[in-house]
């Protein structure tokens, strides 16, 4: 099931906790300067392998999907050995990283409910 943004283009749904899980592969791919590619298994559905082109994009790593029915896999290589570790770090106060955890929690909630509704047709 996806559903349409602001830009009419398609968001692929799926369940939060296989977000988090592919967030946080790529997060840690983008991170280690000695591995240029990860191919995701062949588990996942067309939906989890749109999200992960559509999350790639953000980072400007290359997508591509291959095989045949079951077979199907996504395999993302980064452009020009680029990393996240060359970027600037922040560092937040005790109090800060609490207000970003509730944050996210919130967001994560708020994206439940949105998601509900596009599937009741709300």
């Amino acid at each position: 099931m996806s559903r349409l943004n602001a830009n009419n283009k398609q968001i692929a749904c799926i369940k939060e906790d296989v977000k988090i899980s592919i967030t946080e592969r790529l997060d840690t791919f983008l991170r280690d300067d000695s591995r240029t590619e990860i191919v995701f298994e062949s588990s996942l559905t067309s939906n989890e392998r749109k999200y992960i082109h559509n999350y790639c994009i953000q980072f400007s790593l290359k997508t591509r999907s291959h095989g045949f029915g079951d077979k199907r896999r996504i395999t993302v290589w980064k452009k020009d050995n680029q990393s996240v570790a060359n970027k600037e770090s922040l560092s937040l106060t005790a109090n800060s990283q609490h207000l970003v955890i509730n944050l996210r929690q919130f967001l994560k909630q708020t994206n439940s409910l949105q998601t509900n509704r596009s599937l009741r047709g709300e």
